[in-house]
């Protein structure tokens, strides 16, 4: 029963209980008027149509890091960490690569519309990416005289993939 029809409903009980018979068959009649309505052939149409499964952002993202990892493992990085967080941010991938650890920071974009991947790593994220490097250093008990680099992995919808060695230099 949809709200109209609880509505008419209500108000016709109280009628009666007030003793008000012809707003009661107001009511009634009123009722037998509202009949449910018919979707429109575009509700018709979006009904019809079969629901697509979608990755959410997340997942995207997972995916494609993963895609980066293998392709870091074929240019001989060891992969360390991945998704690596502390209270200062989010490192996507940290590798090592003859005695060098490799800060990574991985952007997809399925077309251009939104500008290159490459781009979207502005001065705010590559701070935020060297302050959770530090964390990374100290927890892992590395010194500074071991040396690091930052990079950035692009990929492109069409598979392609573009890696920026030495792509940002420490920012605090």
């Amino acid at each position: 029963m949809n709200q109209v029809h609880k509505e008419i409903e209500n108000k016709n009980n109280q009628a009666v209980k007030a003793g008000n018979v012809n707003v009661a068959n107001a009511l009634k009649q009123k009722e037998e008027k509202v009949k449910p309505s018919k979707p429109s052939p575009k509700e018709t149409a979006a009904m019809d149509k079969p629901k697509r499964r979608t990755e959410n952002k997340r997942q995207t993202g997972t995916r494609y890091e993963e895609a980066a990892a293998a392709y870091l493992a074929e240019k001989g990085y060891t992969i360390l960490a991945r998704n690596y967080r502390n209270r200062c941010g989010e490192i996507d991938l940290i590798a090592e690569k003859e005695a060098v650890l490799v800060f990574l920071e991985i952007k997809f974009r399925a077309s251009d519309s939104r500008g290159d991947p490459l781009e979207a790593v502005d001065v705010r994220k590559q701070r935020r990416i060297c302050k959770a490097a530090i964390y990374y250093y100290a927890q892992m008990g590395y010194t500074q005289d071991v040396p690091c680099r930052f990079d950035v992995i692009g990929i492109y919808g069409d598979g392609a993939v573009r890696h920026i060695e030495g792509a940002f230099d420490f920012q605090y």
